[in-house]
């Protein structure tokens, strides 16, 4: 391995200063941002590509994107952490993929039980007129 210095970019949540609004996770095209709504996130270092998608969306403007000095990788260690990045995209996109299925699936379930709510709630209308006639 070459000892050729690089500068590496990677994100950084003021966690103090978070407000757990989830747009950054939302931005990060390589899941390297861990959180949930109304918790504070932080950016796991090793997966941050320092691609800068998070920062704009952040309401509070609590990111910032550090720079510092690197050891070059060789190329087939780089090679390996180019694949490693597309593989995190990959998996991201579909994960995404599959919870937007499976919310039109639950969407469309709950339309049929509230279909079936409603023509057992007209069938007992009917029931109550036709033993009050």
């Amino acid at each position: 391995m070459s000892n050729e210095m690089i500068l590496k970019k990677v994100a950084l949540i003021r966690e103090a200063e978070c407000i757990g609004c989830t747009k950054c996770i939302d931005a990060c095209p390589t899941d390297a941002i861990l959180g949930s709504a109304k918790h504070m996130h932080t950016v796991i270092t090793a997966e941050c590509i320092g691609c800068k998608l998070c920062v704009l969306p952040c309401p509070v403007d609590c990111i910032d994107i550090l720079t510092f000095d690197a050891v070059k990788p060789d190329h087939t260690l780089r090679k390996q952490q180019i694949e490693h990045i597309k593989h995190r995209f990959h998996a991201r996109k579909n994960r995404l993929q599959e919870k937007k299925e499976n919310s039109i699936a639950a969407y469309s379930l709950d339309k049929q039980k509230l279909y079936i709510t409603e023509a057992i709630a007209r069938e007992k209308v009917k029931k109550t007129k036709f033993i009050n006639s």
